[in-house]
């Protein structure tokens, strides 16, 4: 077992913690605005999508940093929509190209997410 499996290994442990931590605070104690709830819940469960992907024996160390680097530009996807709620708030309506970029990435990485999780054989 290489040392990005380990570590991968560990990430998948925390962050179904973290995930677990989430779902029962925000049952518990009330739930963030909806953008913020549904933005953080995604991000943190297309990261564990990403790490949980399983692959051959003789797979070579490159795809499991893949899978670490498009966990983290999940990551970073959530993080930009999380930091700025205020401004999606208060200019509703307006383009921002950054918000483009942004908003295409993770919804490409939602769609990889997608089908590496669900299997082929499950289509028609």
């Amino acid at each position: 077992m290489t040392k990005i499996e380990k570590f991968k290994g560990l990430a998948i442990k925390a962050l179904s913690l973290i995930v677990t931590c989430y779902i029962l605070y925000t049952a518990v104690f009330g739930k963030f605005t909806a953008i913020i709830q549904r933005g953080v819940f995604i991000t943190l469960i297309m990261m564990l999508g990403f790490l949980m992907t399983k692959h051959k024996k003789e797979t070579p160390v490159f795809v499991h940093v893949l899978d670490v680097l498009l966990s983290l530009l999940s990551l970073a996807c959530g993080y930009y929509l999380v930091s700025q709620y205020n401004y999606f708030a208060t200019h509703v309506g307006i383009i921002n190209p950054r918000d483009t970029i942004m908003g295409g990435i993770f919804i490409l990485l939602l769609m990889e997410c997608c089908r590496r999780i669900i299997p082929s054989s499950s289509c028609c």
